[in-house]
């Protein structure tokens, strides 16, 4: 059901957060509005994401006056060292400061690359999530792991940033490529033979058209987001 908002609750040893999960729910930007408003703030968002969803997207953000969006490529190569240097410069000149925040779009790229810049500009600012892909929203947006990519190998330069809150709105899955989803349903796959006995159910009796209708697509990424938290907790 639109609207409707399942949480899961993130008890990380530096922060506890809430994930918001839900259809078409990216209004619940509103609960951290006290933060946002208090200074400027960055949405990093997929390129791609921005094309498809601009409508959308620039809806929610209309209301407030202090927004910058800046976009990037989607693609591993792009989580680079040289660009985060490039998107750090950029929040300088803009006069962001230590109480400034940065929202990200997109999938676990997106989620990485800008989590590592709110991670280390002024030695850390406040970072939101919003991930677009099922895989980001099961796994890669929960338990504050963000880095970047140097010549020598991926994710070498990285930190543990929480986020302020994680929104996992279902309705950016509706364009999501049959490749993304089926990673994104592996993942929900191993969480459930690791121990998630509803989740094994759920994956049992549907196929992959069932998964990925509204409710019970909804339902996947609350028991796979708890699961993950579990183990971002333990």
């Amino acid at each position: 059901m639109k609207g409707e908002v399942k949480i899961v609750q993130v008890h990380a040893k530096s922060k506890s957060y809430d994930v918001l999960i839900g259809n078409s729910i990216l209004s619940q930007l509103e609960r951290k509005r006290d933060i946002l408003c208090d200074e400027r703030f960055a949405v990093i968002i997929s390129s791609r994401v921005y094309e498809l969803y601009q409508n959308y997207i620039s809806n929610i953000f209309k209301d407030y006056k202090n927004c910058d969006i800046l976009q990037m490529q989607d693609g591993e190569d792009q989580k680079n060292y040289k660009n985060a240097e490039g998107f750090l410069e950029i929040l300088l000149k803009k006069g962001y400061t230590r109480k400034s925040v940065i929202i990200d779009i997109g999938g676990g790229v997106v989620g990485d690359f800008a989590g590592f810049i709110a991670a280390v500009y002024m030695r850390g600012i406040p970072v939101i999530h919003i991930p677009t892909t099922l895989l980001a929203m099961v796994d890669s947006s929960i338990g504050g792991k963000v880095a970047v990519n140097i010549s020598s190998g991926k994710n070498i330069v990285g930190i543990f940033h929480q986020p302020e809150m994680v929104i996992s709105d279902s309705s950016f899955l509706s364009t999501l490529p049959e490749n993304e989803v089926k990673n994104g349903i592996t993942e929900v796959l191993k969480h459930a033979l690791i121990g998630d006995d509803l989740l094994w159910d759920i994956i049992i009796n549907n196929n992959l058209n069932s998964i990925m209708e509204p409710d019970c697509i909804s339902n996947v990424i609350f028991l796979s987001a708890a699961f993950k938290a579990g183990i971002v907790e333990r």
